[in-house]
Protein backbone atom coordinates (compact mmCIF):
# COMPACT_ATOMS: atom_id res chain seq x y z
CA UNK A 1 0.00 0.00 0.00
CA UNK A 2 1.52 3.13 -0.93
CA UNK A 3 1.36 5.74 1.87
CA UNK A 4 3.90 8.35 1.17
CA UNK A 5 1.43 10.76 -0.96
CA UNK A 6 -0.13 13.71 0.62
CA UNK A 7 -4.20 13.30 1.04
CA UNK A 8 -5.31 15.15 -2.38
CA UNK A 9 -9.34 16.04 -2.88
CA UNK A 10 -10.58 16.80 -6.31
CA UNK A 11 -10.25 20.79 -7.25
CA UNK A 12 -10.94 22.52 -10.52
CA UNK A 13 -7.74 22.57 -11.21
CA UNK A 14 -7.03 18.96 -10.96
CA UNK A 15 -10.11 17.11 -11.17
CA UNK A 16 -11.20 13.24 -10.84
CA UNK A 17 -12.51 11.55 -13.96
CA UNK A 18 -15.61 9.22 -12.10
CA UNK A 19 -16.74 6.42 -14.72
CA UNK A 20 -20.51 4.74 -13.57
CA UNK A 21 -20.77 1.16 -14.98
CA UNK A 22 -24.69 1.10 -14.73
CA UNK A 23 -26.03 -2.38 -14.87
CA UNK A 24 -29.19 -1.97 -17.67
CA UNK A 25 -30.41 -5.24 -17.82
CA UNK A 26 -33.87 -6.87 -17.73
CA UNK A 27 -33.66 -7.70 -13.78
CA UNK A 28 -32.77 -4.22 -13.25
CA UNK A 29 -36.57 -2.84 -13.64
CA UNK A 30 -37.31 -5.12 -10.94
CA UNK A 31 -39.10 -3.96 -7.38
CA UNK A 32 -36.33 -2.17 -4.87
CA UNK A 33 -35.56 -3.23 -1.73
CA UNK A 34 -39.32 -4.98 -2.07
CA UNK A 35 -40.93 -2.17 -3.13
CA UNK A 36 -43.99 -2.43 -5.85
CA UNK A 37 -43.62 1.71 -7.07
CA UNK A 38 -40.07 2.00 -7.54
CA UNK A 39 -37.76 -0.39 -9.36
CA UNK A 40 -33.87 -0.50 -9.23
CA UNK A 41 -33.31 1.35 -12.45
CA UNK A 42 -35.87 3.72 -11.15
CA UNK A 43 -33.24 4.53 -8.12
CA UNK A 44 -30.00 4.15 -10.07
CA UNK A 45 -31.47 6.92 -12.64
CA UNK A 46 -32.39 8.91 -9.41
CA UNK A 47 -28.72 8.42 -7.94
CA UNK A 48 -27.63 9.42 -11.40
CA UNK A 49 -29.34 12.59 -11.61
CA UNK A 50 -29.09 13.66 -7.99
CA UNK A 51 -25.38 13.34 -8.21
CA UNK A 52 -25.03 15.34 -11.36
CA UNK A 53 -27.72 18.12 -9.40
CA UNK A 54 -25.35 17.89 -6.14
CA UNK A 55 -21.98 18.43 -8.02
CA UNK A 56 -23.55 21.19 -9.93
CA UNK A 57 -25.03 22.66 -6.55
CA UNK A 58 -22.24 25.11 -5.61
CA UNK A 59 -20.96 26.15 -9.37
CA UNK A 60 -21.33 30.13 -8.47
CA UNK A 61 -18.39 29.39 -6.26
CA UNK A 62 -16.00 30.75 -9.24
CA UNK A 63 -12.68 29.95 -8.29
CA UNK A 64 -13.30 26.33 -7.26
CA UNK A 65 -16.92 25.51 -8.43
CA UNK A 66 -17.23 21.99 -7.37
CA UNK A 67 -18.77 20.83 -10.83
CA UNK A 68 -15.65 21.96 -11.89
CA UNK A 69 -13.66 19.10 -10.04
CA UNK A 70 -15.98 15.93 -11.79
CA UNK A 71 -15.38 14.82 -14.83
CA UNK A 72 -18.18 12.27 -15.71
CA UNK A 73 -18.39 8.93 -17.87
CA UNK A 74 -21.66 6.91 -18.14
CA UNK A 75 -21.73 3.02 -19.28
CA UNK A 76 -24.65 1.72 -19.42
CA UNK A 77 -24.61 -1.99 -20.10
CA UNK A 78 -26.98 -5.33 -21.19
CA UNK A 79 -28.39 -7.45 -23.70
CA UNK A 80 -24.59 -8.15 -25.11
CA UNK A 81 -24.21 -4.56 -26.27
CA UNK A 82 -22.88 -1.05 -23.61
CA UNK A 83 -24.08 2.35 -24.36
CA UNK A 84 -22.01 5.50 -23.64
CA UNK A 85 -24.55 7.51 -22.30
CA UNK A 86 -22.80 10.79 -22.01
CA UNK A 87 -21.74 10.73 -25.40
CA UNK A 88 -25.04 9.84 -26.68
CA UNK A 89 -26.77 12.58 -24.98
CA UNK A 90 -23.84 15.64 -25.04
CA UNK A 91 -21.77 14.39 -27.95
CA UNK A 92 -18.47 13.74 -26.13
CA UNK A 93 -17.29 10.40 -24.41
CA UNK A 94 -16.76 12.02 -20.98
CA UNK A 95 -18.57 15.24 -19.92
CA UNK A 96 -17.25 18.04 -17.57
CA UNK A 97 -20.10 18.25 -14.84
CA UNK A 98 -19.94 22.11 -15.37
CA UNK A 99 -20.46 21.82 -18.97
CA UNK A 100 -23.34 19.33 -18.08
CA UNK A 101 -24.76 21.99 -15.94
CA UNK A 102 -28.02 23.09 -14.97
CA UNK A 103 -28.78 24.88 -18.57
CA UNK A 104 -28.89 21.55 -19.96
CA UNK A 105 -31.48 19.71 -17.17
CA UNK A 106 -35.31 20.03 -17.54
CA UNK A 107 -37.64 20.21 -14.37
CA UNK A 108 -39.89 17.26 -14.75
CA UNK A 109 -41.43 14.26 -11.97
CA UNK A 110 -38.77 11.78 -11.10
CA UNK A 111 -37.50 9.80 -8.29
CA UNK A 112 -34.99 11.57 -6.12
CA UNK A 113 -32.80 10.49 -2.80
CA UNK A 114 -31.03 14.30 -2.08
CA UNK A 115 -33.64 14.53 0.78
CA UNK A 116 -32.36 11.61 2.92
CA UNK A 117 -35.23 9.28 1.56
CA UNK A 118 -36.24 8.09 -1.71
CA UNK A 119 -39.62 10.21 -3.06
CA UNK A 120 -41.28 11.21 -6.50
CA UNK A 121 -40.97 14.89 -7.17
CA UNK A 122 -40.57 17.30 -9.66
CA UNK A 123 -36.62 17.70 -9.82
CA UNK A 124 -34.30 18.78 -12.66
CA UNK A 125 -33.68 15.83 -14.96
CA UNK A 126 -30.52 15.16 -17.08
CA UNK A 127 -30.45 11.12 -17.85
CA UNK A 128 -34.26 9.45 -18.09
CA UNK A 129 -34.51 6.11 -17.50
CA UNK A 130 -34.68 4.75 -21.16
CA UNK A 131 -31.40 6.01 -21.40
CA UNK A 132 -29.49 3.39 -19.06
CA UNK A 133 -32.11 0.94 -19.44
CA UNK A 134 -31.33 -1.66 -22.03
CA UNK A 135 -33.02 -4.83 -21.02
CA UNK A 136 -31.76 -8.98 -21.84
CA UNK A 137 -28.90 -10.04 -20.27
CA UNK A 138 -25.69 -8.92 -18.32
CA UNK A 139 -22.36 -8.06 -20.38
CA UNK A 140 -19.85 -6.55 -17.91
CA UNK A 141 -17.44 -8.71 -19.29
CA UNK A 142 -17.83 -5.79 -22.27
CA UNK A 143 -18.73 -3.06 -19.74
CA UNK A 144 -15.15 -3.23 -18.53
CA UNK A 145 -13.73 -3.35 -22.08
CA UNK A 146 -15.72 -0.28 -22.68
CA UNK A 147 -14.58 1.45 -19.35
CA UNK A 148 -11.03 0.18 -20.56
CA UNK A 149 -11.22 1.97 -24.00
CA UNK A 150 -12.59 5.24 -22.26
CA UNK A 151 -9.63 4.85 -20.09
CA UNK A 152 -6.59 4.95 -21.92
CA UNK A 153 -7.98 6.64 -25.30
CA UNK A 154 -10.00 9.58 -23.70
CA UNK A 155 -9.08 10.01 -19.97
CA UNK A 156 -5.09 10.37 -21.04
CA UNK A 157 -5.98 13.17 -23.18
CA UNK A 158 -7.15 15.68 -20.56
CA UNK A 159 -3.86 16.73 -19.32
CA UNK A 160 -5.31 17.85 -15.63
CA UNK A 161 -6.60 14.07 -15.08
CA UNK A 162 -2.70 13.28 -15.59
CA UNK A 163 -0.74 15.33 -13.39
CA UNK A 164 1.49 12.40 -11.26
CA UNK A 165 1.24 13.03 -7.54
CA UNK A 166 -1.49 15.97 -7.69
CA UNK A 167 -4.14 14.11 -10.38
CA UNK A 168 -7.01 12.29 -8.55
CA UNK A 169 -7.06 8.69 -9.77
CA UNK A 170 -10.06 7.87 -11.06
CA UNK A 171 -12.99 6.20 -9.64
CA UNK A 172 -15.30 3.23 -11.30
CA UNK A 173 -18.73 2.70 -9.29
CA UNK A 174 -20.27 -0.54 -11.13
CA UNK A 175 -23.51 -0.87 -10.13
CA UNK A 176 -25.35 -4.07 -10.80
CA UNK A 177 -27.85 -6.49 -9.39
CA UNK A 178 -27.05 -9.59 -11.74
CA UNK A 179 -23.96 -11.87 -12.36
CA UNK A 180 -21.96 -11.25 -15.80
CA UNK A 181 -23.41 -13.26 -18.98
CA UNK A 182 -20.63 -12.85 -21.56
CA UNK A 183 -17.52 -14.73 -21.93
CA UNK A 184 -15.37 -14.60 -24.82
CA UNK A 185 -13.31 -16.00 -27.06
CA UNK A 186 -10.36 -16.52 -24.73
CA UNK A 187 -12.91 -17.54 -21.95
CA UNK A 188 -16.45 -19.04 -22.39
CA UNK A 189 -16.82 -18.94 -18.06
CA UNK A 190 -18.58 -15.06 -17.77
CA UNK A 191 -16.97 -14.77 -14.38
CA UNK A 192 -13.30 -15.58 -15.63
CA UNK A 193 -13.95 -13.57 -18.59
CA UNK A 194 -14.99 -10.10 -16.69
CA UNK A 195 -12.57 -10.53 -13.88
CA UNK A 196 -9.75 -11.40 -16.71
CA UNK A 197 -11.19 -8.11 -18.70
CA UNK A 198 -11.14 -5.73 -15.53
CA UNK A 199 -7.03 -7.08 -14.71
CA UNK A 200 -6.25 -6.16 -18.15
CA UNK A 201 -7.71 -3.01 -17.84
CA UNK A 202 -5.89 -2.62 -14.59
CA UNK A 203 -2.42 -3.98 -16.48
CA UNK A 204 -2.86 -1.48 -18.90
CA UNK A 205 -3.62 1.29 -16.98
CA UNK A 206 -0.48 0.86 -14.94
CA UNK A 207 1.66 -0.26 -17.37
CA UNK A 208 0.79 0.19 -20.93
CA UNK A 209 2.68 1.66 -23.43
CA UNK A 210 -0.45 3.82 -24.53
CA UNK A 211 -1.15 5.91 -21.11
CA UNK A 212 2.07 5.52 -19.55
CA UNK A 213 0.50 6.44 -16.31
CA UNK A 214 1.33 5.53 -12.84
CA UNK A 215 -1.83 5.21 -11.59
CA UNK A 216 -4.92 2.02 -11.61
CA UNK A 217 -7.98 3.77 -11.23
CA UNK A 218 -9.81 2.33 -7.64
CA UNK A 219 -13.21 0.12 -9.00
CA UNK A 220 -15.87 0.10 -6.29
CA UNK A 221 -18.78 -2.45 -7.00
CA UNK A 222 -22.25 -1.56 -5.76
CA UNK A 223 -24.63 -4.76 -5.01
CA UNK A 224 -28.13 -4.04 -5.47
CA UNK A 225 -29.52 -6.93 -4.30
CA UNK A 226 -32.37 -8.07 -1.86
CA UNK A 227 -31.65 -11.90 -2.26
CA UNK A 228 -29.04 -12.09 0.13
CA UNK A 229 -30.99 -10.59 3.63
CA UNK A 230 -28.91 -9.49 6.87
CA UNK A 231 -27.58 -6.05 7.44
CA UNK A 232 -26.90 -3.69 4.43
CA UNK A 233 -23.21 -3.59 3.94
CA UNK A 234 -20.58 -0.56 3.76
CA UNK A 235 -17.22 -1.26 2.79
CA UNK A 236 -16.87 -4.38 4.84
CA UNK A 237 -13.27 -5.70 5.88
CA UNK A 238 -10.96 -7.91 3.59
CA UNK A 239 -11.15 -10.72 5.37
CA UNK A 240 -12.81 -12.61 6.79
CA UNK A 241 -15.70 -12.82 4.05
CA UNK A 242 -18.93 -10.90 5.44
CA UNK A 243 -21.22 -14.27 6.48
CA UNK A 244 -23.96 -12.48 4.85
CA UNK A 245 -22.29 -13.33 1.32
CA UNK A 246 -21.22 -16.92 2.00
CA UNK A 247 -24.62 -18.46 -0.06
CA UNK A 248 -24.48 -15.72 -2.78
CA UNK A 249 -22.05 -16.39 -5.20
CA UNK A 250 -22.30 -13.30 -7.08
CA UNK A 251 -22.05 -11.15 -4.26
CA UNK A 252 -18.99 -12.92 -3.20
CA UNK A 253 -17.19 -12.86 -6.48
CA UNK A 254 -17.73 -8.80 -6.38
CA UNK A 255 -16.44 -8.26 -3.30
CA UNK A 256 -13.48 -10.51 -3.96
CA UNK A 257 -12.51 -8.25 -6.88
CA UNK A 258 -13.37 -5.03 -5.21
CA UNK A 259 -10.29 -2.94 -4.26
CA UNK A 260 -9.25 -2.21 -0.71
CA UNK A 261 -9.63 1.66 -0.16
CA UNK A 262 -6.59 4.00 0.16
CA UNK A 263 -5.36 4.25 3.61
CA UNK A 264 -6.94 8.25 3.87
CA UNK A 265 -10.19 7.02 2.38
CA UNK A 266 -10.54 4.95 5.37
CA UNK A 267 -10.24 7.56 7.52
CA UNK A 268 -13.00 9.76 5.82
CA UNK A 269 -15.23 6.46 5.63
CA UNK A 270 -14.65 5.74 9.62
CA UNK A 271 -16.01 9.33 9.98
CA UNK A 272 -19.29 9.34 7.60
CA UNK A 273 -20.33 5.59 7.87
CA UNK A 274 -19.11 4.65 11.43
CA UNK A 275 -17.01 2.03 9.61
CA UNK A 276 -13.56 0.92 11.31
CA UNK A 277 -11.99 -2.03 9.54
CA UNK A 278 -7.92 -2.57 9.14
CA UNK A 279 -8.83 -3.85 5.69
CA UNK A 280 -12.30 -2.14 4.03
CA UNK A 281 -13.17 -3.08 0.55
CA UNK A 282 -14.82 -0.37 -1.84
CA UNK A 283 -18.08 -3.10 -1.99
CA UNK A 284 -21.63 -1.58 -1.13
CA UNK A 285 -24.37 -3.83 -0.53
CA UNK A 286 -28.06 -3.21 0.05
CA UNK A 287 -27.18 0.59 1.32
CA UNK A 288 -30.53 3.32 0.96
CA UNK A 289 -30.67 5.28 -2.27
CA UNK A 290 -29.62 8.47 -0.58
CA UNK A 291 -26.70 6.87 1.18
CA UNK A 292 -25.26 5.77 -2.22
CA UNK A 293 -25.47 9.41 -3.14
CA UNK A 294 -23.53 10.49 -0.47
CA UNK A 295 -21.32 7.78 -0.84
CA UNK A 296 -20.44 8.27 -4.44
CA UNK A 297 -19.92 11.62 -3.73
CA UNK A 298 -17.47 10.86 -0.81
CA UNK A 299 -15.35 8.87 -2.35
CA UNK A 300 -14.62 10.98 -5.29
CA UNK A 301 -13.46 13.82 -2.63
CA UNK A 302 -11.45 11.33 -0.88
CA UNK A 303 -9.61 9.40 -3.73
CA UNK A 304 -5.82 10.62 -4.43
CA UNK A 305 -2.65 9.19 -6.59
CA UNK A 306 -1.19 5.99 -6.40
CA UNK A 307 -3.46 4.63 -3.57
CA UNK A 308 -3.80 0.97 -4.26
CA UNK A 309 -1.75 -2.29 -5.02
CA UNK A 310 -2.13 -3.11 -8.74
CA UNK A 311 -2.52 -6.77 -7.97
CA UNK A 312 -5.77 -6.99 -6.17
Amino acid sequence: MADKHKFTRASSKFPICIILMIDGSGSMCEGYQGRNDVTKMDVVTAIVNDLIEVLNSNSENKEDALSARYILGIISYGDGHVRNVVSKKYGSALGDISHIGYQTGVRKPRWTACAGSLEKATELTWIEHDDLFIGGGTPMNLAFREVKKLLIKDVVKIKQLNILGKSPIPLIVNITDGEPTDGDAHESDPFKATFNEMQQLLGECLFGVKTNKPWIPIICNVYVSDKVGGKPLVFPNATPMPKVLENDEYGKWLFEISHLLPVEMRNQAHKITGVNEPEPIAFIWDVSASKLLDLIVFMSETTKPDAIKPDR
